[in-house]
């Protein structure tokens, strides 16, 4: 697996990317050892948690998942290595999951809506 770390998307794509590229996944560092200054932005029961942190590495701020707690849920499909290797995540793959999870709860939403509208 190639791995890239915290590089910017101009060196990304002098390095990689100067076609298309295609690949089945792409997974980014998300492992908590990484990421320090954890705040929790959004939670949900069942949805992965958004998170604010700073890298540990450069200090550069950021916003995303962190692979241990999408373990815990029980979303060990989206997380990939391990505790001597780094964890990493499948965004594309969690983004899915997400708005999967949000049309759900929107559609139950108006649901309700439409019930006490009619009370």
């Amino acid at each position: 697996m190639l791995r890239i770390s915290h590089l910017n998307l101009e060196e990304l794509f002098n390095m990689y990317l100067k076609d298309n590229s295609y690949a089945a996944h792409f997974y980014e560092n998300s492992d908590i050892k990484l990421k320090k200054n954890i705040k929790t932005i959004s939670s949900s029961d069942n949805m992965p948690i958004l998170k604010e942190y700073d890298w540990k590495e450069d200090g550069s701020h950021s916003y995303g998942l962190i692979a241990q707690e999408l373990e815990e849920m029980g979303y060990p499909e989206l997380v990939s290595g391990d505790e001597n290797s780094g964890r990493t995540v499948n965004y594309s793959a969690a983004l899915s999951l997400i708005v999967g999870k949000l049309q759900v709860k929107i559609r139950e939403l108006e649901k309700e809506i439409e019930e006490l509208k009619n009370k």
